[in-house]
């Protein structure tokens, strides 16, 4: 299976006003048979649903949806698949102090080298840089973990709001689908 892109994003173009959309989803969440939690700001159009809380793991993925009108009959989804939003958070924080502290460390072995001392920034650099390849192995390994509950997400997204659309206009509407 190949690796999911970082949180992948797509649109739905629909034939139904925004209001609509949103009882659709309201609908959704407040359905205790489907498995998803989910939150539902109806005056910002917007809606955020998740793995249920028993079936949630740490890189478990929520699916961010925005509904936004584009006409009188007319109205366009988007959506962004994404880990919550605190790990998201821990690993772009991890990226850029390691990052940062990896960079300092270099510019400081470099200039022990310049001034002829013992360059021990260059070591302690390079296992900065070791933990940062961890924590990329370690991202692209939750995004693999979490990409089954992704797909279950998008699917209940979809049959939400397009139970007539089959497999081929999925697929037309969306290059990217895996």
């Amino acid at each position: 299976m190949p690796i999911p892109a970082i949180r992948p994003r797509f649109r739905l173009q629909l034939d139904l006003d925004s209001g609509e959309v949103m009882q659709r989803l309201q609908s959704l969440v407040h359905d205790p048979s489907i498995p998803c939690q989910g939150l539902v700001a109806a005056q910002q159009g917007h809606v955020d649903l998740r793995v249920p809380e028993a079936d949630r793991h740490l890189w478990s993925p929520a699916l961010s949806v925005e509904v936004v009108g584009t006409g009188p009959q007319s109205s366009e989804v988007r959506a962004m698949i994404g880990p919550n939003p605190a790990v998201w958070t821990g690993v772009a924080f991890c990226y850029l102090g390691l990052g940062c502290g990896a960079l300092f460390l270099l510019t400081l072995g470099a200039v022990q080298l310049g001034l002829g001392n013992t360059a021990w920034g260059l070591p302690l650099a390079a296992v900065l840089l070791a933990l940062l390849g961890v924590v990329w192995w370690f991202s692209l390994q939750g995004r693999k973990w979490a990409a089954p509950q992704a797909a279950v997400l998008r699917a209940l997204l979809e049959q939400t709001l397009l139970p007539e659309a089959d497999e081929k206009q999925l697929q037309a509407a969306d290059p990217y689908r895996e």
